[in-house]
């Protein structure tokens, strides 16, 4: 008899595992069919089983919940995600709106997808304001930055002429390029301080600059200030170094950046301002910021974007010291927002690998966990095209 309940108590252990294992087996009442990310949504397809009671279900991203939908529709399409890591998950609800089973949760990664660019915005008395013309082709490159979903952008300084005055600003920066303006992160440059203009009044600490953009602009008595984006720590700096203390080693802005690098580790880092270290342009290099690079070659840093020449180039990585390196920083000057054209030197900077003066755009950055992408996008009826894609550091 004890034999015997020994086999009864083996048989049901046995017969239960096996349904256990069914059980695991068992294909879920909710599953995910397919999830990528398209243009900074969630997009794909969910599994229903029949039978399940289900009559609605609905997708969560972290702690939000998106509106339900019928069971007989399977495919989605999320509203704008923000860069970087989030948890989706979907779930199965009764008629009652009670949740009846959910999907494992899935991590997925939204990269940023930014446009930069500087040099912008017409005054509103020049005679080319219309954009007829040669010049004052803010409009078109602002039709630009409409046909994708940017998380951000990056403004690389004068971003309007000729002075920054906040009239101008109003007529034409704001009309333009300020419809983004919830998602710009700008620099300044040296039209907005005005002070070797002619013409602009002087000491004007480019107010009416700091007014428009307000906090996103900085300290007014900095404009330099950094950020993270989707996994990536950005700086923006003030290259207007007689404004605000000097930028050598040692100054006020160059302790901040140093201090802000080291405090900030991220395996991706980029930096912009107005005025570039290196240039082929007529405006040369700027010898004034090159503690800058230093601090950021220090940091591993993968590019820096600028602007005041206007044109647009691109240099292979480099060392402060201009000798290529493979951990060097890639640098972009992109001063082809709109307002006018500069030209090159006849002799072109070793390291200027692209290189276009007659072509109004933007640069779109892809920015992932651990690299990036970037396309030079020109203004409609123009062809000119840069692209690539490189490992952060």
């Amino acid at each position: 008899m004890a034999l015997a309940a020994v086999l009864i108590v083996s048989i049901v252990g046995i017969s239960r595992g096996h349904a256990a294992a069914e059980l695991v087996a068992a294909p879920r009442a909710i599953d995910f069919r397919s999830l990528q990310v398209a243009n900074s949504r969630l997009v794909g397809r969910v599994r229903i089983l029949p039978h399940t009671r289900g009559v609605r279900w609905k997708l969560r991203i972290d702690s939000r919940f998106l509106p339900a939908s019928r069971v007989r529709i399977t495919r989605f399409s999320s509203p704008f995600v923000a860069p970087g890591d989030h948890r989706a998950q979907a779930v199965l609800l009764d008629k009652r709106g009670r949740r009846i089973a959910a999907s494992p949760v899935r991590s997925v990664h939204v990269d940023a997808l930014v446009a930069a660019a500087g040099d912008i915005a017409c005054d509103p008395s020049e005679p080319g304001f219309a954009g007829t013309g040669p010049e004052c082709h803010h409009r078109q490159t602002a039709a630009l930055l409409g046909l994708r979903h940017y998380s951000a952008i990056f403004t690389l300084g004068d971003e309007q002429y000729e002075c920054g005055a906040a009239n101008a600003f109003t007529q034409s920066y704001a009309k333009t390029w300020g419809k983004y303006k919830s998602i710009t992160h700008p620099a300044v440059g040296d039209h907005e301080y005005g002070t070797k203009k002619l013409g602009c009044p002087k000491g004007t600490a480019a107010r009416d600059y700091f007014a428009y953009f307000g906090a996103a602009a900085g300290p007014p008595s900095k404009g330099y200030y950094s950020f993270d984006l989707g996994g990536w720590h950005i700086v923006v700096l003030n290259a207007n170094c007689e404004e605000i203390g000097g930028c050598g080693t040692g100054s006020p802005e160059e302790q901040w950046l140093a201090a802000d690098l080291a405090a900030h580790p991220a395996l991706c880092t980029a930096a912009y301002w107005h005025e570039p270290r290196f240039s082929s342009a007529l405006a040369g290099d700027d010898n004034q910021v090159d503690a800058f690079w230093r601090d950021l070659y220090a940091a591993h840093a993968e590019f820096v974007l600028n602007g005041h020449a206007h044109v647009y180039e691109r240099f292979a990585p480099q060392t402060p010291d201009a000798v290529a390196a493979p951990d060097g920083i890639a640098e972009f000057v992109v001063g082809v927002g709109g307002r006018s054209f500069s030209v090159f030197e006849p002799q072109l900077e070793p390291l200027s690998v692209a290189h276009e003066v007659g072509t109004y755009g933007i640069l779109a950055l892809t920015l992932r966990k651990s690299s990036y992408s970037f396309q030079f996008v020109p203004e409609q009826g123009k062809s000119y095209s840069d692209s690539g894609t490189a490992a952060c550091h």
